[in-house]
C-alpha cells in the first residue's frame, strides 16, 4: 500500500506536467519549425501553391537588402523568374509562442539570383506567425545581412 501511495502522486504530477502549457508549446514549436522548413523548400522549388497557403494575404517582407514587398509582389517576382532561390538553409531557429502568435528568429544561408545576378547571403531573420481559424500563417518576415556582408554581395 505504501508503494501505491507514492506512485499515485508521482503519476498525478506527470499527468499534470504533460497537460501544462510548457508541454503543449513543444507541439506548437514543432508545427512552426515544420512550416518554416516548408517555406524554405517552397522558396527553392518555386512552389507557388505552398507559398500562397503558408503566407497570409497581408504578408509583408522586409528583405535584407532593404526592399519591402507584399505577398503578391514576392510571388510575382518568383513566377516571373526575376528572383530564383537556388538554395536556402535555415538554422539556429528559436520559436517563442504567445497564444496565437509565434515569433521565430534564426539564421538563413541563401544562394539566389535576382534579375540574373547571383548572390550568396548570410541573414539573421525574424518571422511572425499568426494562428487564424485554426491554421498558422506567416504574416511578416524581416531579414538582416550578417555584419560581414553588404547589400551588394
Amino acid at each position: 500500500m505504501k508503494r501505491f501511495s507514492v506512485l499515485l502522486p508521482a503519476a498525478s504530477l506527470i499527468l499534470f506536467a504533460a497537460m501544462s502549457p510548457a508541454f503543449a508549446a513543444t507541439d506548437g514549436e514543432a508545427t512552426i519549425l515544420d512550416l518554416e522548413r516548408q517555406l524554405s523548400v517552397a522558396s527553392v522549388n518555386g512552389d507557388i501553391a505552398t507559398l500562397d497557403r503558408i503566407m497570409a494575404d497581408d504578408y509583408i517582407s522586409i528583405e535584407a537588402v532593404g526592399k519591402v514587398e507584399t505577398k503578391a509582389e514576392g510571388i510575382e517576382e518568383i513566377k516571373s523568374g526575376d528572383w530564383v532561390t537556388e538554395a536556402e538553409q535555415p538554422s539556429r531557429m528559436k520559436v517563442r509562442l504567445y497564444g496565437n502568435v509565434a515569433i521565430v528568429t534564426g539564421h538563413l544561408s541563401v544562394r539566389d539570383k535576382r534579375n540574373g545576378k547571383p548572390g550568396h547571403h548570410e541573414i539573421v531573420f525574424t518571422d511572425v506567425w499568426v494562428k487564424k481559424r485554426g491554421r498558422w500563417q506567416v504574416v511578416n518576415y524581416q531579414g538582416t545581412l550578417m555584419p560581414s556582408q553588404s547589400a551588394d554581395d
